[in-house]
């Protein structure tokens, strides 16, 4: 991961979640100064004779300085805006001073006075009949020839000189005005003498950048007028080849003679200084287009820029890394900087970086701070080992293993579970304890009553009662299920966190002797069974006897005790018929056992069944 980071457009929007506000520090701006001097071939219009190129803070409100020109009036200082996106530009125009002249016609007619700008040509022509002008003079004696030259700078008389029986003519040399129309600015005006019907044809004069024009031949006028021949220049056109040096490509650029150059070329984190005629940026270049082809190289100045320094500091619980701190440092473009490492308690500090800031780009350097390294040892109070690991300081604890059965409610700095912690990692090493608390587990109570007859239990009722994990517990035995069943001893668990603890209580049904005494001279018969067993006994058998049943009453199940039972039994009767022939004679009933007498000499017999 790069520490230096030259290639982003603006800072980034480091943190996400919560709402930030971006502070800004005015850093120094270019602001331009243009001073124009009023055009004294054309009072209307205004040269630029000089710029300047100046820096303020954005936002500030800047005064520039009026200059002061000899010979024109200074405009009143403005206060202009420096804003941070465009170049803020002052114009300050200087109106050309006028002068008094007095002109000594010496024509006999009275002296005139006139106040003329400075700078001006004088372009009085007086008239004197049969006389022709030959020029103003600076003198009464006529020796000073004010000939080709403006008006200066304070009041001026002006002496008329003739010669008479001449004729007075003007040359007027006019140059193409810097806009390339067709408009003309009056540079030279000469004034001849001649004859009138003369011939003739004046020379065309040699103006740097210009084209002259053809001569012109005029045949002068009978008049006092003077005859005017008028030569116009054409400005030339001439290549100025622009080498910015800000990394783009020259360029070409065709201009008139005299015109200036007004490209400002921009380049990033530099502030133009101007146009210079040579590679090595020795001679300045006024900004007029010569009379020639040229090539002329741009000189850059290192403009104050901001950087930026962050301080990350690692996160306590990933691999990330959160600003603690920015701050801008103002530098200028070109510089190495290499920023303070600061100190955060609790982290490892790096090392410190060095950047280069470029123009257009924001350098940011960003130190990134690792958090310092203890050891955890947790106890975690649930039978296993102790477990140590590496945790960085800030870093939030680990919940220890889950515990089946078990709420856990915090870590604590002593083995008696006295003292709570709650915070993060300290920035040093540190053992904490668990402390658990038991959950409340429902159990399970099964009731089961053995069957009367066969093998197994039948279950009649289940309880879910409450308990801590791990707690031991002894459910109470039913006592209600009546005492034809033995009561089971009551048993005692533990409350697992593993699985559903079960309790399971068997009730055995109580087991009863039962004897049956036939008093029939057979052995007496004994019967054992579990109470509400289903009572079978053979019914017994005696000669000559009616089984009537059993003392006490022969219950159908088996009851709740021992019992012995006697057969009760009832003796048989029987008919006795003495027949003859078909005939009844006589009938006895007797009992079982009876002895009966017989007749007619038979022996006794006895009744039987």
């Amino acid at each position: 991961m790069p520490a230096v980071d030259a290639n982003t457009e603006e800072p980034d929007a480091w943190n996400d979640g919560f709402k930030i506000y971006g502070k800004w520090t005015p850093v120094p701006s270019e602001y331009r100064v243009e001073h124009y001097q009023q055009n004294p071939f054309d009072p209307s219009s205004y040269i630029l004779v000089e710029e300047e190129t100046k820096t303020a803070l954005t936002d500030t409100e800047v005064t520039p300085e009026v200059k002061s020109y000899p010979g024109f009036q200074s405009s009143e200082a403005q206060t202009l805006w420096v804003t941070g996106y465009d170049v803020a530009c002052m114009q300050y125009y200087y109106d050309r001073n006028s002068y008094s002249v007095t002109y000594v016609k010496n024509n006999g007619e009275a002296d005139e006075t006139a106040d003329v700008m400075y700078g001006a040509v004088i372009s009085e022509v007086p008239k004197y009949s049969g006389h022709a002008f030959a020029g103003w003079y600076e003198d009464a004696a006529l020796t000073v020839s004010f000939e080709g030259k403006t008006m200066p700078m304070h009041a001026l008389t002006l002496y008329a000189k003739w010669e008479p029986g001449k004729k007075t003519y003007q040359v007027i040399h006019q140059l193409q005005s810097a806009d390339g129309s067709d408009t003309w600015e009056t540079a030279e005006t000469e004034t001849f003498t001649g004859t009138a019907g003369d011939s003739v044809e004046p020379e065309v004069k040699a103006y740097d950048g210009f084209t002259a024009p053809e001569k012109q031949r005029c045949t002068l006028t009978v008049s006092d007028d003077p005859d005017t021949i008028t030569y116009r220049y054409r400005r030339n056109s001439y290549q100025v080849t622009m080498v910015t040096n800000n990394g783009d490509p020259a360029t070409e650029k065709t201009y008139l003679y005299g015109t200036r150059v007004e490209e400002m070329p921009e380049r990033a984190g530099y502030s133009f200084d101007g146009w210079y005629q040579d590679a090595g940026l020795t001679k300045v270049f006024d900004g007029t287009v010569p009379a020639q082809n040229s090539t002329i190289y741009a000189k850059w100045e290192p403009r104050a820029t901001y950087y930026w320094v962050k301080y990350s500091l690692q996160n306590a619980n990933d691999n990330g890394y959160t600003v603690a701190s920015m701050e801008s440092l103002l530098g200028r473009t070109e510089d190495v900087i290499t920023p303070e490492v600061r100190k955060f308690e609790g982290y490892i500090s790096p090392q410190p970086q060095t950047g280069q800031i470029q123009g257009g780009k924001v350098l940011v350097i960003e130190y990134l701070y690792e958090r310092e390294v203890h050891t955890l040892q947790l106890e975690n109070n649930d039978g296993t080992e102790p477990k140590q690991q590496q945790m960085k300081q800030g870093a939030a604890i680990p919940a220890p293993s889950m515990r089946k059965g078990y709420t856990f409610m915090g870590w604590y700095t002593d083995s008696t579970l006295q003292t709570v912690y709650t915070g993060n990692m300290p920035n040093e090493d540190l053992t904490l304890y668990a402390k658990w608390e038991a959950n409340t587990r429902t159990y399970t109570v099964k009731h089961y009553l053995q069957k009367a007859e066969g093998d197994g239990y039948q279950w009649v009722a289940t309880q879910n009662p409450k308990g801590k994990t791990d707690e031991t517990v002894t459910p109470p035995v039913n006592t209600t299920y009546g005492d034809e069943y033995e009561l089971p001893e009551p048993q005692t668990v533990t409350i697992s966190a593993e699985k559903q603890t079960v309790v399971t209580y068997y009730y055995k049904r109580k087991v009863h002797k039962l004897t049956f005494e036939p008093e029939n001279g057979e052995k007496t018969q004994t019967v054992e069974g579990r109470v509400g067993a289903t009572l079978n006994v053979k019914q017994p058998v005696r000669k000559g006897y009616t089984f009537t049943g059993w003392t006490p009453e022969f219950p159908e199940k088996i009851p709740n005790e021992d019992v012995t039972y006697q057969a009760q039994w009832r003796k048989n009767s029987y008919l006795v018929q003495f027949v003859s022939e078909g005939t009844v004679l006589k009938e006895y009933t007797l009992s079982y056992g009876m002895r009966s007498r017989l007749r007619r000499n038979r022996p006794e017999k006895d009744i039987r069944s």
